[in-house]
């Protein structure tokens, strides 16, 4: 973030444009800027009953006219279109909207005001980027910090804000550096808010909180860099991983200009002491991409000096990829071991070790492993869609009652965490989905999307097979299978008692491909498909709308088929992303919609790795083994509705105790 003084001259200006060209080179970034040293002053002095309005607006032109000169003396004479519009209509906006009579009136119309001196040294560094050949964006951070309405010191709902900056993170553009204001945000009617005094390094603890950033600098006028510390100190174990931020808990150190990355012992501090890993499916592409980011922080890396290690690999697959030394175990010797897993290789390497299994797999046979792992006081991490999608999972209520521990799925769908988060929202508001609207595959998105911008079935066929690997294989995601136990996991999530068979599913593929179909003779059957997707999607188009694979399910019925939605709908496979839409009481004629990126192998080992690390501290896996609503499945506490899906599937809306 830059503060105030370090945007007060044409010359650090340039400075702040270089600093962030060269950080923009070498890893994503996004940028913080907050309002032109001494405008709020003067802004508090224009506030009425000190001025006029005539007065006000004279003041306010000069403000606005002092970011005109700077951006000017800065490129040498640069002029941006695009700021000078937005710096004569927030000008306008204040100037026909007096302030109001009533005191409460007042206050919002105060924090509109103070936002606009925020938004205005945002508008005004992103134009100097753009000027300076660094493409940049502005991006409007009041529609990603959700605030109560107490104007002035707005307090951040961090639940509902987490979903919104991680859905907005993953659509971004990978060229242009996203710039947005500090110390804003907007209420449930969309007013402006302000966080109060130290709102700036609120904003931007947020934000690295969510996004798990690497490092989160403030400048400094002396040429100084802070670190800011959104987590807790190591002494405080017990709140490291709390998903609400409170400003009492948000520290600074002081570090030289020079200094790289998060401090070690930052991190160190952060990470527990300890961590075990028994990785199942450890040759899988999503496997080997969790053991790359293992391997990666061993040796040198973030980790370097923990005791985050695997201890054993499980697969029945040959395995080629290097292990660090690990001897591979198989799958099925060690499940033939018993129900106590008895396997003396295995119970050697985890004697006392306290591990986690880490599901990789990409069928339901680790599932056997679940109960006696989660008996013996382990957690288990799973993206396995296979082993939480099918009978199996009904069997794991018991286990996770019996011993208090956790089953944790983000990783098992598509936009993960985001949509847990607002499910998880709805159920502690004891407001549970009557009705659920999905588009859960983003490799079906992604296929669809190439077809609705005119690329023949076929071709989007053939580049969606080239371009990513698919986390089953091309035929589970051609005939809905994948997307079938996704939806699963989020009805089961809720309180359904539903497998994946229940879900009526509309295939891309005929049956005798779907069931003995090689990827060769698919593509050639595709090619004579065009003609009919092209008319298909060509309907659409004559109707404003685009096709997209969308799960649906309410009080009777659970399916996935292609619907022609509106192209501006959440539901739209615009850009491969997913989306969640939720209709409950509350949110029954417009509902609650959340989307999610392009799910990619990294992002889901990202979302594996991150759950290691919040179930290895002891005193937060203790505590949420008995108050956590993210236990899976679903088990309900206080029975709010009964709703069947299907014929023998009932779905329980259920509140969560706090």
């Amino acid at each position: 973030m830059f503060g105030g003084e370090v945007l007060g001259s044409a010359e650090r200006i340039r400075q702040a444009v270089t600093v962030i060209g060269n950080a923009r080179r070498r890893k994503l970034v996004l940028v913080f800027a907050s309002s032109l040293q001494g405008v709020q002053a003067t802004m508090r002095r224009l506030l009425p009953p000190s001025t006029t309005q005539e007065d006000r607006v004279e003041g306010l032109a000069h403000i606005a006219d002092r970011h005109g000169r700077l951006l000017r003396d800065a490129t040498h004479g640069g002029t941006d279109e695009a700021f000078e519009a937005l710096r004569m209509r927030y000008l306008e906006e204040i100037r026909h909207q007096p302030p109001p009579p009533s005191s409460t009136e007042r206050s919002a119309w105060e924090d509109r005001m103070y936002a606009w001196g925020e938004r205005l040294a945002a508008a005004m560094l992103a134009a100097a980027l753009r000027l300076s050949s660094c493409d940049a964006e502005l991006h409007a951070t009041e529609k990603l910090l959700f605030t109560d309405g107490r104007f002035g010191h707005a307090h951040v709902w961090h639940s509902e804000t987490e979903c919104l900056i991680n859905a907005w993170f993953l659509g971004l553009s990978s060229t242009a550096v996203p710039v947005l204001a500090s110390g804003i945000g907007a209420d449930a009617e969309g007013r402006s808010t302000t966080l109060g005094p130290n709102g700036r390094n609120i904003t931007i603890a947020i934000f690295g909180n969510a996004l798990q950033a690497e490092r989160v600098e403030i400048r400094s006028g002396d040429n100084r860099v802070q670190v800011l510390d959104a987590a807790p100190k190591a002494s405080d174990a017990g709140t490291v991983f709390s998903r609400s931020i409170e400003p009492e808990r948000i520290g600074a150190t002081r570090y030289d200009e020079n200094g790289l990355g998060l401090p070690s012992a930052t991190v160190n501090g952060s990470v527990p002491r300890k961590v075990d890993i028994l990785l199942a499916g450890a040759g899988t592409e999503l496997g080997r991409a969790f053991l790359e980011r293992i391997m990666a922080g061993a040796a040198g890396g973030p980790l370097s000096g923990t005791g985050v290690r695997i201890v054993a690999a499980l697969d029945n697959e040959h395995m080629a990829v290097d292990l660090g030394g690990i001897a591979p175990l198989v799958l099925d010797e060690v499940l033939s071991a018993g129900p106590s897993i008895d396997h003396p290789a295995l119970q050697q390497l985890l004697a006392g070790s306290g591990a986690h299994l880490v599901d990789c797999s990409k069928d339901a046979g680790t599932a056997a492993l679940y109960a006696p792992i989660l008996r013996d006081g382990w957690e288990v991490i799973t993206a396995n869609r296979a082993a939480l999608s099918g009978p199996a999972a009904g069997r794991l209520r018991a286990s996770i009652e019996r011993s208090g521990n956790t089953v944790q799925p983000f990783a098992s769908l598509d936009g993960g965490s985001t949509f847990f988060a607002a499910l998880d929202d709805r159920l502690q508001r004891n407001d549970g989905p009557l009705r659920i609207e999905a588009t859960p595959s983003s490799w079906i998105n992604r296929l669809l999307d190439r077809m609705n911008n005119g690329t023949a079935f076929s071709e989007a066929l053939t580049e969606s097979l080239s371009a990513a690997a698919v986390a089953g294989d091309a035929v589970e995601e051609l005939t809905g299978r994948e997307a079938a136990a996704q939806f699963t996991i989020m009805l089961r999530h809720c309180g359904a008692d539903i497998d994946a068979c229940d879900i009526a599913v509309e295939s891309l593929l005929p049956e005798e491909y779907a069931l003995h179909g090689s990827l060769v003779n698919i593509l050639r059957w595709a090619r004579g498909e065009d003609a009919a997707w092209r008319e298909r999607v060509q309907r659409a188009h004559e109707q404003g709308r685009s096709l997209a694979y969308v799960a649906s399910a309410d009080a009777w019925y659970a399916d996935i088929r292609i619907r022609a939605v509106e192209r501006d709908s959440p539901l739209s496979s615009s850009g491969g992303r997913t989306a969640l839409s939720l209709f409950t009481a509350q949110h029954e004629a417009v509902p609650l919609s959340v989307t999610a990126g392009d799910s990619t192998l990294y992002q889901r080992s990202h979302t594996l790795f991150s759950d290691v690390l919040r179930a290895g501290v002891p005193d937060i896996r203790q505590q949420e083994s008995r108050q956590s609503s993210r236990r899976y499945p679903a088990v309900p506490q206080a029975e709010a509705a009964h709703i069947r899906v299907g014929e023998a599937a009932s779905w329980t809306s259920h509140a969560v105790e706090s």
